[in-house]
């Protein structure tokens, strides 16, 4: 981008880079936008926690499980960031694939209680329906 050419260390160019190279499927790429972004970030704040979740739904689509738990957890670990629904789904996703089923099943019941309507609460159900005697 012309914007990155011209401050390396815009932030939010980094990001809308990230953002493009994500839709156009090409994650790995995403995601080295992605933290460069990170880095330019300040430490606990929900922008922080945004790019964290977007590595981590990149991670999860490139099935790289163990990253996606680390990403979607740094962005959980900042309080009441605006995509933590979205991060929670995430988790549980990326820890299913991970092996670790019952965390994941605990994660979306979470999920449930803390936001008990909406698009994320409908595929947390969803998941654990499908999940349902699947280990």
């Amino acid at each position: 981008s012309r914007i990155l050419a011209k401050d390396r260390n815009n932030t939010e160019a980094m990001k809308a880079m990230g953002h493009a190279l994500k839709a156009a499927s090409l994650y790995r790429a995403s995601n080295e936008y992605f933290t460069r972004a990170v880095r330019g970030s300040k430490r606990g704040t929900s922008a922080a926690a945004e790019v964290y979740a977007a590595i981590g739904w990149n991670s999860l689509a490139l099935k790289d499980a163990t990253d996606a738990v680390r990403m979607f957890e740094r962005a959980l670990s900042v309080p009441q960031h605006p995509t933590a629904p979205e991060s929670m789904l995430g988790l549980a996703q990326a820890m299913w694939l991970k092996g670790d089923r019952a965390k994941a099943k605990r994660v979306l019941e979470q999920l449930i209680v803390q936001v008990p309507k909406g698009s994320t609460t409908d595929a947390a159900r969803a998941f654990l329906a499908a999940w349902s005697g699947a280990g």
